[in-house]
């Protein structure tokens, strides 16, 4: 696995772990998103940002 793939499996499993602990973590929410509304944020950011980081992770070039 080259650097850059191993660079985003950990940006794609930590995104991934940030969103559990918002999801369950009533102060991590709160800390981190503040007044934001969480499911209008995920909308964005989980596939933009964690599944996008899981496909760069991958030999797959989809392109």
């Amino acid at each position: 696995m080259s650097l850059a793939r191993a660079y985003f499996a950990v940006q794609a499993l930590c995104g991934a772990a940030w969103w559990a602990a918002v999801l369950t973590v009533p102060w991590v929410r709160e800390a981190t998103l503040g007044i934001l509304d969480p499911v209008a944020v995920a909308a964005l950011d989980v596939p933009l940002f964690v599944i996008a980081s899981m496909i760069a992770a991958t030999p797959l070039r989809l392109a």
